[in-house]
């Protein structure tokens, strides 16, 4: 079953890429539906496999007799298909060794203009939002109208009274819908 995952996969991707003229991708809602499919966790296919067999299956043709054509990565297609727009900041700064799977490549999108924590590190536990109201911390939006998940504000001050510490978490505006689960 994965082969056949990974055939229609890539397929799909060279199709996007050459712009042919498919029924699945001539329409956005089909287009989209796909897109959000493939970020789905459970329908994650392991990065290196599709790497591999597109590998296998591009570099045995040899149709452009000695020319100085290339044909593109897979990490390229990848990119070009789930980000039509501008992803040369995300592709340049990638590997296909880097990319576990299409959930990773739509994190490396999310992260592109977000610098990374210099804290190194794992969060060995991380409490509910029901435990962190319940030890004092308060939440609140962000005034501004940012679209960005990973803009979180963390306050620690203190009430009028010395020993009396307050928390406040501040934290984007979430609106839930289809795209919710492969965006998370």
């Amino acid at each position: 079953m994965i082969l056949y995952d990974a055939v229609f996969i890539i397929e799909l991707f060279l199709r996007h890429y050459w712009e042919v003229v498919d029924f699945l991708l001539e329409k956005p809602r089909y287009k989209n539906t796909i897109k959000r499919d493939l970020q789905l966790l459970e329908n994650q296919l392991p990065y290196f496999i599709l790497n591999e067999l597109y590998d296998l299956a591009i570099k045995g043709f040899d149709t452009y007799n000695g020319s100085a054509y290339k044909d593109p990565s897979f990490l390229y297609v990848s990119c070009k298909f789930f980000r039509d727009d501008d992803f040369s900041g995300v592709y340049g700064s990638l590997s296909s060794k880097d990319v576990k799977h299409f959930t990773d490549l739509r994190r490396y999108f999310q992260m592109e203009n977000h610098p990374t924590s210099k804290k190194q590190g794992k969060v060995e536990d991380l409490p509910c939002a029901t435990k962190l109201q319940e030890s004092g911390v308060r939440f609140r939006r962000i005034a501004e109208n940012g679209d960005c998940l990973l803009d979180l504000n963390f306050k620690r001050g203190l009430i009028l009274i010395p020993f009396c510490k307050k928390y406040e978490l501040k934290i984007p505006r979430i609106k839930v819908n289809d795209w919710t689960e492969p965006l998370i």
